[in-house]
């Protein structure tokens, strides 16, 4: 009896303890605001005039490496730097992430190869783990294949409905992201709502393995195995 009551007391602390988490999560105030889109983005790889009144994030914060590795931060700006934009509807997150990269090495793959991760976690839960919704979206520079993992399990995410697009330019590169609401992030959405989000970038200059990386919001690289390091953003805006 008495190893009933230790048990049923360790699970009602650990639902207490979960649902203060959650309730701290949605409560925090949000790193930045992702306004409506009035006119959705063509996935096309350029930056059109509807992206032209989402606010700009530099990504510029370095994400201390976990044991094992041995990334340090960029030389400089030219070496890697970068900055994503965003907007959101009933249909799709719609995000622009923009890379400077002075050697850009193509069929690596991620996470070692150049380009870029996105960090959702569509009902901000902001689990000391990866919850079962929470999503590492990897891009290679090159590639036509997204990579990646929902959850504790490393498997190609669910890209149903997806459409991404990467296109050169003289500095880098940019890549163009519709994800859809239903399906891919299972998340119906509402009007000011907050996610949990992170974008971050990688640059390898030697053809085997990552020398630097970037990021938005987290200072450590273990943000692939714990949703409470990546950053909060508000969905605002959408028009009545």
């Amino acid at each position: 009896m008495k190893s009933l009551k230790k048990c049923v007391t360790g699970f009602v602390s650990s639902a207490l303890i979960f649902g203060v988490a959650s309730v701290a999560s949605a409560a925090a105030p949000a790193d930045a605001s992702i306004g409506y889109a009035q006119k959705a983005p063509v996935i096309d790889g350029k930056v059109d005039k509807a992206w032209s009144t989402a606010k700009l994030h530099k990504i510029e914060n370095f994400p201390a490496p976990t044991p094992g590795n041995k990334f340090t931060a960029p030389k400089d700006a030219a070496d890697l730097s970068g900055s994503w934009k965003a907007m959101w509807d009933d249909k799709n997150l719609y995000i622009l992430v923009q890379v400077t990269d002075n050697k850009k090495v193509k069929d690596i793959a991620p996470p070692k190869g150049d380009g870029i991760e996105l960090y959702i976690d569509p009902d901000n839960s902001k689990d000391n783990g990866m919850g079962v919704n929470d999503s590492v979206w990897q891009l290679g520079y090159g590639s036509d294949k997204m990579a990646g993992w929902t959850g504790n399990n490393w498997a190609t995410p669910d890209v149903k409905g997806a459409k991404f697009k990467q296109t050169d330019t003289d500095k880098g590169y940019i890549v163009e992201y519709a994800i859809p609401w239903k399906n891919v992030l299972g998340n119906k959405i509402g009007t000011y709502k907050k996610i949990g989000f992170d974008v971050m970038l990688n640059d390898n200059d030697d053809g085997k393995d990552k020398h630097a990386k970037l990021s938005w919001h987290s200072k450590s690289d273990d943000a692939w195995e714990k949703a409470s390091l990546i950053g909060t953003v508000q969905l605002t805006g959408k028009k009545k």
